[in-house]
């Protein structure tokens, strides 16, 4: 959004004297531009007027800035909380790979009942 504003700013053209009688057809009020130079100069809020009743920024352009610089900051911040939540809500595996099931405390205790304690049928076999 800040590059499309110095893009503009930097962009040339015509002037506002030319752009308000020759493309918006209002007169240019010269005095009251000098009156109110505070006024255009500003970065928020956007005003380019003719005169005291004709501004070349179209009412629209304010509210969608502020509307389009808080989803900038709302949007991605939602996401990041979104996705937070989710990997926190996701079953976990224990070391036994099964989900939901509660963990081992002994790994050993899993071989000890499908193997029986002795000596391992060819321990003495090379």
């Amino acid at each position: 959004m800040f590059f499309t504003w110095v893009y503009g700013i930097f962009r040339g053209g015509l002037d506002v004297e030319e752009t308000c009688e020759l493309v918006a057809g209002r007169p240019y009020d010269e005095a009251y531009r000098i009156e109110h130079v505070r006024e255009y100069t500003r970065v928020f809020p956007l005003h380019n007027k003719c005169n005291a009743s004709f501004d070349l920024v179209p009412g629209w352009v304010n509210p969608a800035i502020v509307l389009l610089a808080l989803a900038t900051v709302f949007l991605p911040g939602r996401a990041m909380v979104g996705t937070v939540n989710h990997i926190k809500a996701r079953p976990r595996r224990n070391s036994g790979g099964a989900v939901g099931a509660p963990p081992h405390n002994d790994d050993r205790a899993d071989d000890r009942a499908h193997h029986p304690p002795g000596p391992a049928p060819d321990a003495g076999a090379f």
